[in-house]
């Protein structure tokens, strides 16, 4: 599966695919999940499996924007930034601590 960037880079391109718009719909699958994954704090932000929306606010609001760049604009430069926003946010819920 491609990151999210790699699937940015291609939407400048192309579009946005029916895969990219319905896993930007996912918690699991989006640009949160993404990050959180590659941060190592999925279990973490997604106690049982769901995004942990009260201790999380702001990726709970990113990712509602982050779908909306990509289902509703099929904007992949605004996407980008997104991530960049989602990343930065994912790093300060690391250097927290547990």
């Amino acid at each position: 599966m491609s990151t999210w960037r790699d699937r940015n880079a291609a939407a400048m391109q192309h579009g946005y695919t029916q895969t990219d718009r319905d896993d930007i719909s996912d918690f699991n699958r989006c640009f949160v999940g993404e990050a959180v994954r590659s941060a190592g704090l999925y279990e973490r932000v997604y106690p049982d499996g769901w995004l942990d929306m009260l201790q999380y606010p702001e990726l709970v609001r990113l990712g509602g924007e982050a779908a909306t760049v990509v289902i509703d604009f099929n904007d992949p430069i605004a996407a980008d930034r997104l991530l960049d926003d989602v990343e930065e946010e994912v790093r300060l819920i690391k250097r927290s601590g547990w």
